[in-house]
């Protein structure tokens, strides 16, 4: 993340010893004991070096491996599943105050490729859980303003990446005397600098000032977006309906994104060329966008590449994948930030998928519907 200073120790606990381990700091803080030689903690002795390490640190967080399975699928392959639980210790407090769960799969052709592809996948969900609590959330102020951005404190030093999302929030006192805190506006990340960073307003309540609070909006950085178009085919009109993955933490202006879709409701005409089975045809395909905002607007033109395949159903064992189409899209996308979470959109453009032997060509001219949630 880049915003913590972290010291890695390789000490084996049982899980009884976490207690214990919380308990025998605060003895040594408190009582300001002189730390011996070795520290004997469970079955580990923590060196003297070490151990002073921990007792002079803010927060200790200590991970344990909680579910572990390693399992053969019907396909041959491997599949590895760990769950990893951290526990974070605020050591001035001698208490713990946070604790989260990391649930990560991974696959391959044996269990040692398996399990490091679980492993692996461990730092990205860590990293969104940790940027969701309130202790580690990044709290920082507008230093600047600029036409339709703004200028932040923090960049590259804490972690902050073009992407990035950050709530303007303004406080406001209740007649009851309490305190609450509102969000006012939400701003998008442009340009990361060492120590400072640019961002666009996507919308706010009311004119910003220099001195706006802002807090950091955890994400694990994807967006989803589903859909329906209706092409306008020369054999007939027909809907595809799909999804579209895209990418948001560490891009701005062009993005990546991958979807799926299924072409429906076409008359026979083209369901001759599909077999005479019942079966699911399909499309897969990944490109790039290009992304301009005008506040809670977003206008969007994309291109992307992709192949289709046909899979009988039901499938019988010796039924296989079968390449049905290549081809690929251009369109144009507007749209609407409903809030910061949600967006609602209308497209439009032109696709073509080019049949292979047996199956037919289709394409056209479309225009779809469509919503995308921010995660």
């Amino acid at each position: 993340l880049g915003r913590f200073d972290v010291i890695g120790m390789t000490y084996r606990l049982e899980s009884s010893d976490v207690s214990g381990f919380i308990e025998t700091i605060k003895e040594y803080k408190e009582r300001n004991l002189e730390i011996p030689e070795s520290v004997r903690l469970g079955k580990e002795a923590f060196t003297e070096a070490d151990f002073n390490r921990l007792v002079g640190s803010f927060i200790v967080v200590v991970p344990v491996l909680s579910y572990f399975e390693v399992r053969r699928t019907d396909d041959g392959s491997i599949q590895a599943e760990l769950r990893t639980s951290f526990t974070f210790i605020n050591i001035e407090q001698s208490k713990t105050f946070a604790h989260v769960t990391v649930e990560t799969k991974g696959s391959g052709t044996d269990a040692r490729e398996a399990v490091g592809k679980a492993s692996d996948a461990i730092p990205l969900q860590l990293t969104f859980e940790i940027r969701k609590l309130s202790e580690f959330q990044l709290k920082t102020g507008i230093i600047d303003i600029m036409r339709g951005e703004v200028l932040i404190e923090f960049g590259s030093d804490m972690g902050v990446k073009v992407g990035d999302e950050y709530a303007v929030i303004k406080g406001r006192v209740l007649p009851s005397g309490h305190t609450v805190t509102d969000e006012t506006g939400l701003l998008l990340i442009r340009e990361v600098k060492e120590n400072v960073s640019i961002a666009r307003i996507l919308y706010s309540d009311g004119r910003l000032n220099i001195g706006d609070q802002l807090r950091e909006v955890p994400r694990l950085g994807f967006e989803t977006a589903v859909y329906a178009h209706t092409i306008l085919d020369p054999s007939g009109t027909g809907t595809v309906v799909g999804f579209r993955q895209s990418v948001l933490r560490g891009f701005y202006g062009l993005r990546p994104f991958i979807g799926a879709e299924l072409p429906l409701g076409f008359d026979d005409s083209i369901r001759t060329y599909y077999y005479s089975v019942e079966g699911l045809l399909a499309n897969v395909y990944a490109g790039g966008e290009l992304n301009w905002y005008l506040r809670r607007i977003q206008i969007s033109p994309m291109i992307a590449l992709g192949a289709g395949g046909f899979i009988p159903i039901p499938f019988e064992e010796d039924d296989e994948f079968r390449l049905s189409h290549l081809g690929g899209m251009v369109q144009l996308s507007v749209l609407y930030l409903v809030n910061r979470n949600i967006k609602v959109f209308v497209e439009g453009g032109g696709a073509q998928w080019f049949g292979q032997d047996p199956f037919g060509s289709y394409g056209g001219l479309y225009l779809g519907l469509g919503g995308a949630f921010k995660y």
